[in-house]
């Protein structure tokens, strides 16, 4: 499947949603051989920022609901 996770102003912030995006699709359930970005033009601090302050999709977060509530169904 292809998500479209956001439209963000940089490059930086765009490769650090998509890693963000891979963290949840993977604590969701959804194990693939994803391939990360490196980020190397910022501090580890300033790429901690940004990973915390970026902000999905209402579609991507709808999806990543969406993938919550199945789970919840599988399990029990």
């Amino acid at each position: 499947s292809t998500y479209v996770v956001g439209y963000y102003q940089t490059e930086t912030e765009a490769a650090i949603a998509y890693n963000k995006a891979v963290d949840e699709l993977t604590k969701h359930g959804i194990h693939r051989k994803y391939l990360l970005n490196y980020v190397t033009d910022i501090s580890p601090l300033e790429y901690a920022e940004l990973y915390i302050s970026i902000e999905f999709s209402k579609a991507f977060q709808k999806t990543l609901t969406n993938l919550t509530i199945h789970n919840n169904n599988v399990h029990t």
